[in-house]
C-alpha cells in the first residue's frame, strides 16, 4: 500500500470513515480503486481537509523531533 499517504495514520482514516459514513481504512488488498468504488469522488473536501491536516501534523512531528535531537 506504498500509494497511500505515509501522513495518513489510522486515527485520519477514520475520521473521513466517520464523516462519509464510508470505511474507507486500509486492509490487506486495499486498492486504490477499492476507494474509487466506495464513492470517495463525492467527499473530495473531506479528503482533502484531511489529508492537509495529517500533513501538518506530520511536519510538525518532524519539527519536534529536530528540537529534541538538539
Amino acid at each position: 500500500m506504498d500509494w497511500i499517504n505515509s501522513n495518513l495514520k489510522d486515527r485520519h482514516w477514520k475520521e473521513i470513515t466517520k464523516k462519509t459514513c464510508i470505511n474507507y481504512t486500509p486492509h490487506e488488498g486495499f486498492t486504490f480503486q477499492n476507494i474509487l468504488d466506495k464513492g470517495i469522488i463525492k467527499h473530495l473536501e473531506i479528503c482533502s481537509e484531511v489529508g492537509e491536516k495529517a500533513y501538518r501534523e506530520a511536519k510538525f512531528e518532524e519539527q519536534l523531533k529536530g528540537i529534541e535531537m538538539k
